[in-house]
């Protein structure tokens, strides 16, 4: 549905939601949990994806190989 789409670049482009914990520049992480719970008040089915891509990303880092 295209109002999905658009709050899926609302949570990811404009707010980077999923990308916050991994920037050398990112926010403390408060800010991280306050900004998603807002943003969850509009639109909980976007709530899952956002925090495994989030979870995902350290993941990757963490324990994925180099290549």
């Amino acid at each position: 549905h295209p109002d999905y789409v658009a709050l899926e670049r609302v949570a990811y482009a404009e707010l980077g939601l999923a990308s916050m914990s991994h920037r050398p520049d990112g926010p403390p992480p408060l800010v991280k949990y306050a900004l998603t719970h807002l943003f969850v008040q509009a639109e909980f089915g976007l709530c899952c994806p956002v925090s495994m891509t989030d979870s995902l990303t350290r993941t990757l880092r963490r324990f994925g190989a180099p290549e």
